[in-house]
């Protein structure tokens, strides 16, 4: 069974778009896009498309609204990560941080939750 990733970019078109690109080289990935800013955008999409995963794309990890720590509690199962362009670091919220090394390392965090 595929695993459905929800790809939200706010503010780092370019950086979403590599990401976008890096997932859709994944053989069970099944990738949305979303392009919203608000929660609010965000919260829909989650319910709408019930990702496993959900990949926020931010300028900083510093400024990752706090209101997402929400879909943490309503959604355990499913992994956040974030990815920003300020450093070569990925966050996996509740579950660890990773040190991006090469561009596959984002497809084995997914691969390997």
């Amino acid at each position: 069974m595929p695993t459905k990733c929800l790809l939200a970019c706010a503010d780092e078109y370019l950086l979403g778009s590599i990401v976008e690109d890096l997932l859709n080289h994944g053989d069970d990935l099944v990738c949305s896009e979303i392009s919203g800013n608000s929660h609010e955008e965000v919260f829909s999409a989650v319910e709408r498309n019930e990702p496993d995963v959900l990949i926020l794309v931010h300028k900083t990890h510093n400024t990752i609204p706090i209101q997402f720590a929400q879909l943490i509690t309503r959604y355990p199962a499913m992994l956040i990560i974030t990815v920003s362009s300020d450093d070569n670091f990925m966050h996996i919220y509740g579950k660890q941080k990773v040190l991006l090394t090469s561009s596959s390392d984002l497809l084995l965090a997914i691969e390997g939750n």
